[in-house]
């Protein structure tokens, strides 16, 4: 449930007894609150038609034929209707209230699944599809902070080598720099600074390893990538527009990165 306190009818009494909550959903002909029935004190969910087709008699026409028409079913799978009407030109329809998600919550849950399990158990074929779906993906996850925390470890990067990592693939790439130097520097040191040395090391190392480059354009940018790959260190291609506000929101869901 999503509230939206700006939205006009939160608190708006109708007809004396539906006290409208929250914003719960919308769809194309109308929305839906979450509403208290003050008569008979429980929840309640409302569908009002949206103020664009309250003029217009077919789709008027329509939301009463549709009240009336699931007035008419009982089955468990089926929400009740209690009470349709209209309220100063407000046309609404009184609903059974659900508890549980969405159903486009529900949808974003299998598809991450699906995502998820693909790139868990079938890692090849997840990255012969990867570049055709990423763009849908990271809006996705632009869109729904749900879906971007179920997606964050399948998130798919081709690096300058063109191979496919996650996120946490990325983290683990280590930039290979001044391997002999600090050997022969750590031999040369007492067991006490070797330790003290050791320990700045593994925090150097870890702070690389939360570093993670990228670039734009790998015609225009390719002196960067032979200095990547001559310095044995790593880097990400992204080239889609959607790339950059999603890289800002993966660092801000990423402490560290």
């Amino acid at each position: 449930m999503s509230e939206n306190t700006n939205d006009k009818y939160i608190n708006t009494l109708l007809d004396d007894r539906y006290q409208i909550q929250e914003l719960i959903g919308e769809g194309g002909m109308a929305v839906v609150y979450k509403a208290m029935d003050n008569r008979l004190n429980r929840s309640v969910a409302v569908k009002v038609l949206k103020p664009e087709f309250r003029e217009d008699t077919s789709f008027v026409a329509k939301f009463q034929k549709e009240a009336q028409a699931a007035a008419m079913l009982s089955h468990p799978n089926v929400v009740n209707v209690y009470d349709v009407g209209t309220y100063k030109g407000l046309w609404y329809m009184v609903m059974e209230l659900v508890d549980g998600i969405t159903l486009k919550e529900y949808i974003s849950k299998k598809v991450a699944e699906k995502l998820s399990g693909m790139c868990k158990t079938e890692k090849e074929d997840y990255e012969k599809y990867w570049d055709d779906i990423a763009p849908f993906i990271k809006f996705g996850c632009l869109k729904d902070d749900k879906f971007c925390t179920k997606m964050n470890d399948y998130i798919l990067f081709k690096n300058i080598d063109g191979k496919y990592l996650t996120l946490p693939e990325c983290l683990e790439t280590k930039p290979i720099d001044n391997e002999d130097e600090d050997a022969e520097n750590t031999e040369e040191k007492t067991e006490e600074s070797a330790e003290n040395a050791d320990s700045a090391d593994a925090k150097e190392d870890e702070k690389k390893e939360k570093t993670i480059y990228y670039v734009t354009d790998p015609q225009q940018q390719s002196q960067y990538i032979a200095m990547f790959k001559a310095s044995k260190m790593d880097a990400v291609i992204l080239t889609h527009n959607i790339d950059m506000p999603f890289i800002q929101q993966l660092e801000s869901k990423n402490e560290g990165i």
